[in-house]
């Protein structure tokens, strides 16, 4: 298309000279974008009826008037992402697996050329995944494009969600990017992310010092509208700011630190949010400041991060306290207070020379059940879908699983077994390889591995909408996650030695994966059986009622929807029939009690109330039609 076969138009007055120019921007082939249909290729003109045929990605050969096609469409330049990622979709993923910096900064900075303020990350995403980024390989690949574009120095990356990408002529100075920062910090914790910076890098780059006074005075005004409100974070943040004065004039006096921890009501709190250096220098200010220092540092342990618990460990080692050390420890592992991280610093530092005093008693029968009891409440209580962090723990750790149960007699060892087989937060694979380190060690599990195949041919009990979903995950994955991976590994064994290779051993070990998971899908789905839960037997608990119950301890009500074995939703308190927390209750009838699985040795409960479902579940009384 060009102005000369659009004269007729424009001397008709059909079009505009404006509008004529417009549309021979856009020759059939070229690409164009329209506010409400997004992206589209022009296919091509009909000058007699006055139109312009465009395929659009939702609405392929669709029909516009030319003066409505002038005005609404903007051409798309061929070096575009869109247009690359249409015409060259192969290349576009080539360049995109490759390793090479240079290559990934350049797709960055033509992003930020086509989008300009718009430039955000979550639409960088939208862009290439998953056609040209796989989803499960975004992540990484977004963390080599960061470094990438860290290394080039002129595309910053932005600090907040809400802000673009942006590129600049040359790299900013140390203390223009730490003024920038400063200028776009809002919150107190932003500004002491800038203050930390400037103290790392004073030592090295002295024209920082220059920034101090500023950043000292945004400190302060920051401590003064927060001071009666949050104590902890004053004291972190009173303490930055003297730091700070330091550099400029070591002989600056500093706020009593002690003084100030005094007035902290929660001092896991205010070690949460420091850094370890300074929870290890803090640590002696707690001592000064309260006399009963050595069990308020003691209570921080149960919910304290793994490098907290180092420095805590250290410091009673160090003030003469290390004789305690085995009696906290077990006592928070007995009592159900341990947290993710107090249990996972446990299994790690086992073989720590420096804890062989007093640690290695603890790796025991009792360590895993907390471990257990810990991850299985994290299912029916969590609001979160990630991997356990203990399961991690307990399947990449491979002497983990016999260290623990190495001390265990015949029948502890049956039990562990048997809970852990039954734990709804480890995978069906893990579960086997777990028991089957179990078994090197104790025997007598073997047992209950038969147990556990003959189980795998019962039918599995499940609703309709929870087998749709798992039929719809195979289709996802038999006809596109499959294939995709596929196209993956080829264009990564296109990149050449496959020895050093990152993307075909990501590639290849994703295939793994995949090829897992659709095994496992065929083999639940050829023993599920779905239905409704209508009308359940309320005569007891079963499969299908809701079940209100009253804790012993005087605790507040709970209520629990017991349902299919793909149907549990912990954030809705329905758990699958295959838990051993509803194991506990099914058969159970009103005014029986029951022990639920947990911390402390468990919870007993009694039964108040058994009614159906249905307010908890749309019941379908004929499965989905096709």
């Amino acid at each position: 298309m060009n102005l000369d076969e659009l004269q007729g138009l424009i001397a008709s007055g059909r079009l505009t000279q404006a509008q004529a120019q417009k549309l021979a921007a856009l020759p059939p082939g070229a690409f164009c974008t329209h506010r409400s249909w997004s992206f589209g290729k022009v296919h091509s003109y009909d000058l007699v009826l006055g139109q312009v045929v465009v395929d659009f990605q939702q609405k392929p050969q669709h029909k516009m008037q030319l003066d409505y096609a002038a005005e609404s469409l903007t051409a798309v330049p061929p070096e575009h992402l869109l247009a690359r990622k249409a015409a060259d979709l192969e290349g576009l993923r080539a360049e995109c697996a490759s390793q090479d910096g240079e290559k990934l900064a350049a797709i960055v900075r033509r992003f930020v050329a086509d989008y300009g303020d718009a430039a955000r990350p979550e639409l960088l995403e939208q862009i290439l995944a998953p056609e040209v980024v796989a989803r499960d390989a975004w992540k990484g690949w977004l963390n080599l494009a960061k470094r990438a574009c860290r290394k080039d120095g002129c595309i910053l990356w932005p600090t907040r969600k809400a802000e673009s990408i942006r590129c600049v002529e040359k790299p900013p100075s140390p203390c223009d990017a730490l003024n920038e920062r400063l200028l776009q910090a809002r919150s107190l914790p932003e500004v002491l992310d800038v203050a930390e910076e400037a103290l790392k890098k004073l030592s090295k780059i002295d024209d920082l010092k220059q920034m101090i006074p500023k950043i000292v005075k945004e400190i302060e005004s920051h401590i003064a509208a927060i001071k009666d409100r949050d104590p902890a974070v004053v004291v972190e943040a009173t303490w930055v700011r003297d730091d700070l004065r330091k550099m400029l004039d070591a002989s600056a006096q500093g706020a009593d630190i002690s003084a100030l921890i005094r007035e902290v009501h929660d001092l896991h709190d205010l070690m949460t949010d420091l850094s370890p250096n300074r929870q290890r220098h803090i640590l002696p200010m707690i001592k000064k400041a309260f006399p009963d220092w050595e069990q308020r540092v003691r209570t921080l342990l149960d919910a304290a991060s793994q490098a907290l618990i180092s420095e805590v460990v250290a410091f009673l080692k160090q003030e003469g306290k290390a004789a305690g050390l085995r009696d906290i420890f077990e006592s928070s592992i007995r009592e159900g207070r341990a947290g993710h991280d107090l249990l996972i610093w446990t299994c790690r530092n086992r073989e720590d020379p420096e804890q062989a005093e007093w640690l290695p008693s603890l790796i025991n029968g009792r360590l895993l059940a907390a471990i257990l009891n810990r991850m299985e409440n994290d299912v029916i209580f969590a609001t979160t879908r990630r991997r356990n962090p203990l399961a991690l723990l307990l399947s990449e750790d491979a002497a983990l699983m016999a260290d623990l149960v190495r001390a265990s007699d015949a029948e502890e060892a049956r039990d562990l077994g048997k809970r852990l087989l039954t734990n709804p937060a480890i995978e069906d694979l893990d579960k086997r390889s777990l028991i089957a380190r179990v078994i090197k060690v104790s025997p007598s599990v073997q047992s209950l591995l038969v147990a556990d195949q003959q189980a795998a041919s019962e039918t599995l009990i499940v609703s309709w909408e929870s087998l749709e979903r798992r039929k719809d995950e195979y289709e996802e994955l038999i006809n596109q996650r499959i294939p995709e991976n596929s196209r993956e590994i080829a264009t990564a064994r296109s990149q050449g030695d496959l020895r050093e290779n990152a993307g075909f051993k990501a590639a290849k070990e994703m295939q793994a994966v995949l090829m897992r998971r659709k095994a496992e899908l065929e083999e639940q789905l050829a023993r599920a059986r779905a239905t409704d839960f209508y009308k359940p037997d309320t005569s007891a608990v079963n499969i299908g009622t809701k079940v209100t119950l009253v804790p012993l301890d005087q605790g507040e009500p709970m209520v629990f929807t017991i349902l299919g074995a793909w149907d549990g939703d912990p954030e809705r308190n329905i758990v699958s029939y295959q838990t051993p927390f509803a194991a506990a209750l099914l058969n159970r009838k009103i005014g029986e009690e029951a022990l639920l699985p947990g911390e402390n040795a468990g919870r007993r409960v009694r039964i108040e109330k058994i009614e159906p479902a249905v307010s908890e579940f749309d019941a379908q009384p004929s499965p989905p039609s096709a």
